[in-house]
């Protein structure tokens, strides 16, 4: 059985189904929509604190000697402001998985 929308045409063969590329992309795209917002948080506050300390991780390093204050309460209101963002996103998720998880502790 062969369906054709526009550019996306489904081929079912028993119980597996192709999607075109176009097709696979656009549900990809709407499905994933918060994992690119978690995505590009983590990735501004990596950058954010590889800006102030070259060696940090993940965490916000304390002010190096020679950095001005007025630029280090910049970049720690960036980060601040990205991990606001990284946490909404979480919870967004998480809410998207709690009536899954409630249906499956049901049984």
């Amino acid at each position: 059985m062969v369906v054709v929308f526009g550019y996306a045409a489904r081929v079912a063969i028993g119980v597996a189904v192709f999607c075109s590329s176009v097709l696979v992309g656009l549900l990809a795209g709407a499905v994933s929509g918060f994992a690119i917002t978690r995505g590009r948080a983590l990735h501004a506050m990596g950058k954010i604190a590889k800006r102030i300390d070259p060696n940090s991780e993940m965490d916000l390093p304390d002010k190096p000697p020679g950095m001005h204050w007025s630029r280090y309460n910049r970049l720690t209101e960036r980060f601040d402001h990205q991990s606001n963002v990284w946490n909404l996103a979480m919870m967004n998720r998480l809410a998207l998985l709690m009536p899954r998880l409630q249906r499956r502790s049901a049984r």
